[in-house]
C-alpha cells in the first residue's frame, strides 16, 4: 500500500510539484501528521543533496525540488496555524547578498516554529545590514546560508559587520548551504551546519535541552569558535 510520506518524499526527490500537489490535495494536509510530515520533507531533501554532492544532480534539478517544497509548506501550514513563541528562543535565517538559493530554508524555518521558537526569515538575497538588524532586534540564534563559492564571501562580510556593530558574541552563528564546510567556518569563527534536520536538532537539544528526535543526532553539526 502506498505511503503519502514516502510518495511525498519521491516528489520531492523528481522535483515533480504537480504530483506533490495533487496528492497532497487528495489526502488533505489537515490530516498530515506533523512529525511525519517535516521527516518526508527533510529525507528528499537529504536525497537531493547527496545526488548534488555525487555529481548527479545539478542546481536545476535542486531548485524544482525546492519549488515542491514550498508548494508543500504553503499548503500545509494553510491549514495549521503555527504553535506560539513560547521557548523564548528567537532565531533568523536568510541567504547572502548575490544569492538566491533558499533550498532547506522553509524545513528549518517550520520545524523551529513547531519548537516554539520565534524564527525571522530574512529571505533570499539578504545584506550585512539586514542580518546585523536581525541580531540588533532580539535574534539569538542566526543562520546563514550560501550555496556558491563567490558569495561564500559574503558570509565573511556580515561576520564583519556584526564585530563592528559590537554584536558578535550576542548571537550563535551557524552557517551553511553547498558553499559550507567545516574547514571554512571554523576559520571564521561560525558554527557549521551541513542539512535542515541537523539544525533542528542542534536546536533542539544544546540551545532548547529538549530530548532528541528519534534516534536522530545533530552529530553532523559543528559549532564553531
Amino acid at each position: 500500500m502506498s505511503d503519502i510520506y514516502d510518495d511525498l518524499a519521491s516528489d520531492i526527490v523528481r522535483g515533480d510539484i504537480a504530483a506533490a500537489t495533487g496528492r497532497l490535495q487528495t489526502h488533505g494536509a489537515a490530516r498530515l501528521d506533523d512529525g511525519r510530515f517535516l521527516d518526508c520533507v527533510a529525507r528528499g531533501m537529504d536525497e537531493v543533496g547527496r545526488r548534488y554532492e555525487t555529481g548527479e544532480y545539478f542546481i536545476p534539478e535542486m531548485l524544482a525540488s525546492s519549488r515542491v517544497v514550498k508548494a508543500l509548506f504553503a499548503a500545509y501550514t494553510a491549514v495549521r496555524p503555527r504553535p506560539p513563541a513560547t521557548s523564548g528562543l528567537s532565531a533568523a535565517i536568510g541567504t547572502v547578498k548575490g544569492d538566491v538559493h533558499d533550498i532547506g530554508k522553509e524545513i528549518i524555518v517550520n520545524s523551529l516554529e513547531g519548537l516554539g521558537v520565534r524564527v525571522i526569515d530574512l529571505g533570499t538575497n539578504v545584506d550585512a545590514a539586514r542580518f546585523v538588524a536581525a541580531v540588533a532586534g532580539g535574534a539569538r540564534l542566526l543562520m546563514i546560508s550560501a550555496f556558491t563559492t563567490v558569495t561564500r564571501r559574503y558570509v565573511r562580510v556580515v561576520l564583519d559587520e556584526l564585530a563592528a556593530a559590537g554584536l558578535l558574541g550576542r548571537a550563535q552563528v551557524l552557517v551553511g548551504g553547498a558553499a559550507a564546510n567545516p574547514e571554512f567556518c571554523a576559520a571564521i569563527g561560525a558554527g557549521y551546519f551541513r542539512d535542515a534536520r541537523a539544525v533542528v536538532e542542534f536546536v533542539r537539544t544544546t540551545l532548547l535541552g529538549q530530548a532528541p528526535a528519534g534516534a536522530r543526532t545533530a552529530s553532523r553539526l559543528r559549532p564553531g569558535g
